[in-house]
């Protein structure tokens, strides 16, 4: 019914957040919003993503990391490696500028390709604890 409503009124031309904020405004004579169903619908439809070029983009990444000789990587190694290469890209660090902290070193030389995803977050605590 509000679609039906707002399709027979007059539409000014503005930017579609502009239009849409104008909407949300308008009230019926009593001060309630006389669109509330349709700016429900408007605000889950604004928050979806224009795209899916940002979950593209870390698949491409996965396959750069997960390759044939790696492919029995635990998740948390995974995940673990894409922040490691997100966070070396935004901070413009490459490999060789890198500067290893000793308490990484400790911890790489404690873990095993074997570990659980359970040994590896107390490995990863204890680091942790040691750096605070």
């Amino acid at each position: 019914m509000e679609w039906r409503q707002h399709a027979l009124e007059p539409k000014p031309e503005l930017h579609w957040d502009e239009y849409w904020l104008n909407i949300r405004d308008t009230t019926t004579p009593t001060g309630e919003a006389k669109y509330p169903l349709l700016m429900a619908f408007v605000s889950i439809l604004a928050s979806l993503p224009f795209s899916n070029v940002s979950v593209e983009r870390i698949f491409s990444q996965l396959k750069l990391v997960k390759t044939d000789q790696r492919n029995s990587l635990k998740s948390t190694s995974l995940v673990s490696l894409l922040q490691a290469k997100m966070r070396m890209k935004n901070e413009h660090v490459t490999a060789a500028s890198l500067r290893v902290h000793k308490g990484m070193l400790e911890l790489a030389a404690k873990m095993k390709s074997y570990a659980t995803d359970e040994e590896t977050k107390e490995l990863r605590k204890e680091l942790l604890s040691k750096l605070s």
